[in-house]
């Protein structure tokens, strides 16, 4: 029981971090399209699928993760 709470610690904190690697890579790419004035291409469409990849491998990273 102690061990599969310290695995799923472990794999809780990896999720975690790369979600703010996400957070951070979409800050940038907005900051890039801000500067470059090129914000117009991002659209609700690009965001959700943005959104989307992201949690796919957080799902993905997680279900490898647990077994």
């Amino acid at each position: 029981l102690i061990l599969g709470a310290k695995r799923l610690r472990g794999t809780i904190n990896v999720g975690i971090g790369m979600q703010a690697i996400s957070i951070l890579l979409g800050i940038l790419i907005t900051a890039a399209l801000v500067i470059l004035k090129s914000f117009g291409d991002l659209s609700v469409s690009v965001i959700m699928a943005y959104n989307l990849v992201f949690t796919l491998i957080l799902l993905l990273f997680q279900s490898f993760r647990k077994y």
